[in-house]
């Protein structure tokens, strides 16, 4: 039984410089993901084609839709064109859209990540509030900095504003690139308490490693010059929800956990040293020592980084940003490094869980629909109670499935939901 929450005006979450009356809208996918969701969603968004690299699927119709080469998108004008992604690995079809497709704006279709969506409902929320920047004396030194790494994006200023907005008790520094458009600057200064301008590095490293270690040292040099206690971590698409106090009485109250980092949890657990670098909070001499690793030297045409698809799946730590450094936070506090059990032990020794107390919600992936669906033919308890304790929701969820367009192929194939 499925529940659809969403809608367009969450494109104005990633641009909202976009004029909604006159966008055009395409579909990226023609297989299992575009099959499972485009029918919750087809009826509140108007898909004038979709694209698959299958060429299997090139001329076919699937739902009333005409399916296309991706080389279509060439024809398609940048300024009012959004790709709507049916995808898993929906990530690497934006990098792919903004490297081979003329940087063509993206917004991933849908999530079933069961906690979003009431968080996504408060920010489009936030982004209808006419808000303007607060401007702050601090009258003693702050216990809490943010500082914000990354690329200033047209939806960089509502990441700082939402910051701000909800920790205000935080002092918050942002460091971006000396190159970018003065005009949106100015809109990401009106929201810190201190923007800093620096060089992108020549050379930005695997998947843009260097970028993230020479933004973000500055970003914690600068917090322990003003002698902040403790430092968060933020990248320049995503808010922050949550309490940071909430953390620091969990795990940092009364002189603990000294030397340890509290990280997000949203990483692969299959992976050595494979954690999460998105959002985390820690004491600033700690967090310091985190991102003084050196700069990578090494391109990202290096053998290192070359990882074949049929090599063994843990030489992928080759390669991974995160593994790159972790490992090397870890060598410089005199762990091993080789195996999963030293990333265990590394893990057990000096990392700590943000959520729930604290989470990350980031701008560029937004979802444009939320599903919850429950896609199982039997009952389960939750739902049995949820007739009698809450009838109204299940009457929507009755709803829901009633309206649904499948067919009894798609119920014994467990897609309805």
């Amino acid at each position: 039984m499925a529940i659809i929450t969403g809608n367009l005006e969450r494109i104005l979450l990633k641009y909202p410089e976009i004029d909604l009356t006159k966008v055009r809208l395409i579909g990226w996918g023609a297989g299992q993901y575009f099959h499972y969701q485009y029918p919750l969603i087809k009826d509140r968004l108007q898909l004038a084609y979709t694209v698959c690299p299958n060429p299997k699927n090139h001329g076919k119709t699937i739902m009333g839709l005409e399916v296309r080469s991706p080389e279509s998108l060439h024809q398609e004008c940048k300024e009012n064109t959004i790709v709507v992604i049916f995808a898993e690995r929906y990530f690497d079809i934006m990098h792919a859209l903004r490297d081979r497709f003329n940087d063509l704006r993206s917004v991933n279709a849908c999530t079933l990540e069961v906690n979003d969506g009431a968080l996504l409902t408060e920010m489009d929320d936030f982004r209808n509030l006419n808000i303007t920047p607060i401007q702050r004396t601090w009258k003693s030194r702050a216990r809490f900095g943010i500082f914000i790494q990354g690329m200033a994006m047209a939806h960089t200023p509502y990441v700082l504003a939402w910051n701000r907005m909800h920790h205000p008790h935080a002092y918050q520094c942002m460091v971006t690139w000396d190159h970018l458009d003065p005009a949106l600057l100015e809109r990401c200064r009106a929201w810190v308490d201190k923007l800093i301008l620096v060089p992108q590095p020549e050379n930005t490293g695997i998947l843009f490693l260097n970028t993230a270690l020479r933004s973000a040292r500055i970003g914690v040099e600068h917090l322990a010059e003003q002698g902040i206690e403790f430092s968060v971590r933020c990248r320049s698409d995503n808010i922050l929800a949550g309490s940071l106090n909430e953390v620091v009485e969990r795990h940092f109250s009364r002189e603990r956990n000294h030397g340890k980092i509290a990280i997000s949890i949203h990483s692969w657990p299959h992976l050595p040293f494979m954690f999460s670098e998105k959002t985390m909070l820690a004491r600033t001499t700690d967090m310091l020592k985190l991102w003084s690793m050196p700069e990578d030297p090494r391109s990202t045409e290096h053998l290192d980084y070359q990882v074949p698809s049929n090599a063994h799946f843990l030489e992928l730590k080759r390669a991974v940003p995160e593994v790159l450094l972790w490992s090397s936070y870890a060598k410089s506090l005199g762990y091993s490094t080789d195996t999963l059990e030293d990333s265990h032990n590394f893990q057990r020794a000096c990392l700590l869980p943000l959520e729930p107390n604290l989470r990350w919600q980031s701008l560029k992936f937004i979802p444009l629909f939320h599903i919850i669906a429950q896609r199982d033919r039997w009952w389960n308890i939750e739902q049995w109670e949820k007739i009698y304790t809450d009838p109204e929701s299940a009457r929507e969820h009755a709803q829901a499935l009633q309206n649904l367009d499948m067919s009894v192929e798609d119920f014994w194939q467990q897609k309805v939901g």
